[in-house]
Protein backbone atom coordinates (compact mmCIF):
# COMPACT_ATOMS: atom_id res chain seq x y z
CA UNK A 1 0.00 0.00 0.00
CA UNK A 2 1.27 3.54 -0.57
CA UNK A 3 1.74 5.72 2.69
CA UNK A 4 -0.10 9.10 2.51
CA UNK A 5 2.08 11.96 1.24
CA UNK A 6 3.76 9.65 -1.94
CA UNK A 7 3.94 11.45 -4.66
CA UNK A 8 3.90 9.73 -8.24
CA UNK A 9 5.36 10.51 -11.45
CA UNK A 10 3.03 9.69 -14.50
CA UNK A 11 5.06 10.53 -17.60
CA UNK A 12 3.13 9.90 -21.19
CA UNK A 13 3.06 11.76 -24.41
CA UNK A 14 -0.39 10.73 -24.58
CA UNK A 15 -2.76 12.90 -22.59
CA UNK A 16 -5.74 10.04 -22.81
CA UNK A 17 -3.38 7.80 -21.46
CA UNK A 18 -2.21 10.31 -18.72
CA UNK A 19 -5.76 10.52 -17.70
CA UNK A 20 -6.10 7.12 -17.65
CA UNK A 21 -2.97 6.23 -14.87
CA UNK A 22 -4.43 9.41 -12.70
CA UNK A 23 -7.69 8.42 -12.57
CA UNK A 24 -6.74 4.35 -11.96
CA UNK A 25 -4.09 5.88 -9.29
CA UNK A 26 -6.36 7.70 -7.38
CA UNK A 27 -9.94 6.06 -7.85
CA UNK A 28 -9.10 2.35 -8.50
CA UNK A 29 -7.79 1.39 -5.39
CA UNK A 30 -4.05 1.31 -6.34
CA UNK A 31 -2.95 1.56 -2.60
CA UNK A 32 -3.93 4.65 -0.89
CA UNK A 33 -4.63 7.40 -3.42
CA UNK A 34 -0.92 9.55 -3.98
CA UNK A 35 -0.94 12.73 -2.03
CA UNK A 36 0.19 13.92 -5.49
CA UNK A 37 0.31 13.18 -9.17
CA UNK A 38 2.66 14.89 -11.55
CA UNK A 39 2.13 14.26 -14.76
CA UNK A 40 3.95 15.33 -18.01
CA UNK A 41 4.59 14.21 -21.88
CA UNK A 42 8.23 15.41 -22.36
CA UNK A 43 11.40 13.85 -20.94
CA UNK A 44 13.39 16.87 -20.50
CA UNK A 45 10.61 17.97 -18.58
CA UNK A 46 10.23 14.29 -16.63
CA UNK A 47 13.92 14.77 -15.52
CA UNK A 48 13.40 18.24 -13.82
CA UNK A 49 10.29 17.13 -12.08
CA UNK A 50 12.47 13.78 -10.63
CA UNK A 51 15.09 16.39 -9.80
CA UNK A 52 13.26 18.63 -7.97
CA UNK A 53 10.23 16.79 -6.58
CA UNK A 54 11.84 13.02 -5.82
CA UNK A 55 8.80 10.84 -6.60
CA UNK A 56 8.30 8.04 -4.63
CA UNK A 57 7.20 6.01 -7.64
CA UNK A 58 7.66 6.50 -11.59
CA UNK A 59 5.32 5.51 -14.66
CA UNK A 60 7.06 5.77 -17.51
CA UNK A 61 6.20 5.48 -21.19
CA UNK A 62 9.04 4.04 -23.45
CA UNK A 63 7.99 6.45 -26.55
CA UNK A 64 8.60 9.65 -25.89
CA UNK A 65 9.18 12.52 -28.17
CA UNK A 66 12.53 13.45 -26.73
CA UNK A 67 13.53 10.84 -25.12
CA UNK A 68 12.67 7.58 -24.70
CA UNK A 69 12.32 5.63 -21.66
CA UNK A 70 15.87 3.75 -21.89
CA UNK A 71 17.18 7.39 -21.51
CA UNK A 72 15.41 8.32 -18.86
CA UNK A 73 15.88 5.31 -17.01
CA UNK A 74 19.71 5.70 -17.35
CA UNK A 75 19.16 9.69 -16.47
CA UNK A 76 16.88 8.78 -13.12
CA UNK A 77 19.19 6.16 -12.07
CA UNK A 78 22.58 8.12 -13.01
CA UNK A 79 24.18 8.65 -9.47
CA UNK A 80 21.56 7.23 -7.38
CA UNK A 81 21.52 5.08 -4.05
CA UNK A 82 18.60 2.98 -3.28
CA UNK A 83 15.32 1.83 -4.85
CA UNK A 84 13.28 3.61 -6.99
CA UNK A 85 10.42 2.03 -8.38
CA UNK A 86 10.10 2.31 -12.19
CA UNK A 87 7.30 0.89 -14.14
CA UNK A 88 7.83 1.52 -17.85
CA UNK A 89 4.41 1.14 -20.14
CA UNK A 90 4.39 0.64 -23.73
CA UNK A 91 1.69 0.64 -26.22
CA UNK A 92 3.97 -2.24 -28.14
CA UNK A 93 5.18 -5.21 -26.83
CA UNK A 94 8.90 -5.59 -27.27
CA UNK A 95 10.50 -7.96 -25.38
CA UNK A 96 14.08 -6.49 -26.13
CA UNK A 97 13.15 -3.40 -24.65
CA UNK A 98 11.22 -5.28 -22.10
CA UNK A 99 14.68 -7.12 -21.28
CA UNK A 100 16.76 -3.62 -21.61
CA UNK A 101 14.32 -1.64 -19.20
CA UNK A 102 14.75 -4.66 -16.74
CA UNK A 103 18.34 -4.55 -17.10
CA UNK A 104 18.65 -0.61 -16.41
CA UNK A 105 16.53 -0.41 -13.48
CA UNK A 106 12.82 -0.47 -13.89
CA UNK A 107 11.05 -2.58 -11.36
CA UNK A 108 8.76 -3.58 -13.67
CA UNK A 109 7.44 -3.40 -17.71
CA UNK A 110 3.76 -3.81 -18.90
CA UNK A 111 1.87 -3.60 -22.30
CA UNK A 112 -0.62 -1.01 -22.76
CA UNK A 113 -3.15 -3.09 -24.05
CA UNK A 114 -6.49 -1.87 -25.67
CA UNK A 115 -8.39 -4.27 -23.55
CA UNK A 116 -6.91 -2.50 -20.27
CA UNK A 117 -5.81 -6.05 -18.91
CA UNK A 118 -2.21 -3.73 -17.40
CA UNK A 119 -4.60 -1.41 -15.53
CA UNK A 120 -6.14 -4.40 -13.38
CA UNK A 121 -2.22 -5.16 -12.95
CA UNK A 122 -0.80 -2.50 -12.25
CA UNK A 123 -2.53 -2.37 -8.32
CA UNK A 124 -0.83 -5.02 -7.55
CA UNK A 125 2.13 -4.75 -8.90
CA UNK A 126 2.06 -0.91 -7.14
CA UNK A 127 1.92 -2.99 -3.60
CA UNK A 128 4.10 -5.31 -4.44
CA UNK A 129 7.28 -2.54 -5.25
CA UNK A 130 5.79 -0.91 -2.77
CA UNK A 131 6.51 -3.64 0.28
CA UNK A 132 10.12 -4.05 -1.71
CA UNK A 133 10.71 -0.76 -0.91
CA UNK A 134 9.36 -0.97 2.52
CA UNK A 135 11.61 -3.70 3.37
CA UNK A 136 15.13 -2.40 2.16
CA UNK A 137 14.29 1.20 3.98
CA UNK A 138 13.88 -1.39 7.17
CA UNK A 139 17.01 -3.05 6.61
CA UNK A 140 18.76 0.32 6.29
Amino acid sequence: MMDAGRVVLVVDDNEIDRDILNRSLRENGIGMAPDRILETDSGWRALELFAGEGPDLVLLDFNLPDLDGLELLDRFNAGREGFLPVIMLTGHGNEAVAVAALKKGAADYLVKDVRGEYLRRLPSVIERLDGQRRLLEEKT
